[in-house]
């Protein structure tokens, strides 16, 4: 039950990197991109600080999940006091962290996520390593502060596509996680993040109570 976000550039992109993902093991694809539901998918909204709340709230029907990808560490502790953000992405292109622990207090009080994007992070990296330390860094802080991490390889093309087992290892061999924290990250959390539970949660009715 693996899942992972990818970013296909079309229509005929996605099929072509459903078929592919769904055959390397994910049974569960978040798409960033405004497209009718498909079977085994769910849709992602990736947005910049200044769409919270106006876009945010216009589109929140639409998606499964709205994704933030803070500019400063101002912006970050604006948008995680949010109840319409589900997740923020880790700081892939700067070597300055953009989370800090304010961040990922509000975060978790809205049940939200901390999304590494590993295409972003490697392509980022080859220009300057330092960018490592700071997902390292807000990795550990999401992790004290009981934030779910999340891998996900946000593909663009098939030839991105990699399978489940691949992204644990990246988990482990860059962000030194241990490989039951990888394997959470791309398997329970990415689940938990577009359950029931979670929704009944932040209605303030838990899933027991039903």
């Amino acid at each position: 039950m693996y899942a992972d976000i990818i970013a296909p550039t079309s229509p005929e992109e996605l099929d072509t990197m459903s078929r592919k993902a769904l055959s390397t093991g994910y049974s569960k694809l978040g798409v960033v991109e405004d497209v009718q539901s498909r079977p085994h998918t769910f849709k992602v909204a990736l947005l910049s600080a200044e769409d919270v709340p106006t876009v945010a709230r216009r589109i929140r029907g639409r998606y499964d999940l709205l994704v933030v990808k803070p500019n400063s560490l101002e912006e970050a502790r604006k948008v995680t006091a949010s109840r319409l953000v589900d997740a923020v992405m880790a700081t892939y292109d700067s070597d300055r962290p953009n989370f800090d622990y304010v961040c990922a207090r509000q975060l978790k009080r809205n049940e939200g996520a901390l999304i590494i994007p590993v295409r972003h992070f490697l392509d980022r990296m080859k220009e300057d390593p330092h960018v490592l330390r700071s997902v390292r860094l807000e990795l550990k802080i999401a992790l004290k502060a009981g934030v779910y991490p999340i891998i996900a390889s946000f593909a663009s093309n098939s030839r991105e596509i990699v399978p489940p087992r691949l992204l644990i290892s990246l988990g482990e061999f860059f962000f030194d996680m241990k490989r039951g924290q990888a394997k959470m990250a791309i398997k329970e959390f990415p689940h938990y993040l577009i359950s029931p539970e979670r929704k009944l949660k932040l209605k303030g009715v838990g899933i027991h109570e039903v």
